[in-house]
């Protein structure tokens, strides 16, 4: 199964083995896409990060739900910080007005 089409993205951790599964958006079918044998420890929070590599690639992606299930959880109250990124000229040339 490609990743091109993912409608939803399952994360699990028993114990201290993690697998990530991902469910095709056409098909419905799902696939493991990565196993990792990690620490038993408790997670004391959870970090969303979208990586594009590469110089002129763009990433996005729309999350329309986000669940959590634990056995406990305590959300992190900081502020979210969110990077910026560069302005292209064309976005440098608008802002000049």
């Amino acid at each position: 199964m490609e990743l091109t089409r993912v409608s939803a993205l399952r994360m699990t951790r028993r114990g201290n083995q993690w697998t990530t599964i991902a469910r095709n958006a056409d098909s419905g079918a799902e696939r493991i896409n990565a196993q990792a044998e990690l620490s038993d420890m408790p997670i004391s929070r959870a970090r969303l990060l979208l990586h594009t590599g590469g110089v002129n690639r763009q990433s996005e992606i729309l999350l329309k739900t986000l669940e959590i299930y634990a056995a406990e959880y305590s959300p992190d109250t900081r502020t979210p910080v969110v990077p910026q990124r560069e302005k292209s000229a064309v976005e440098s040339f608008f802002d000049s007005f």
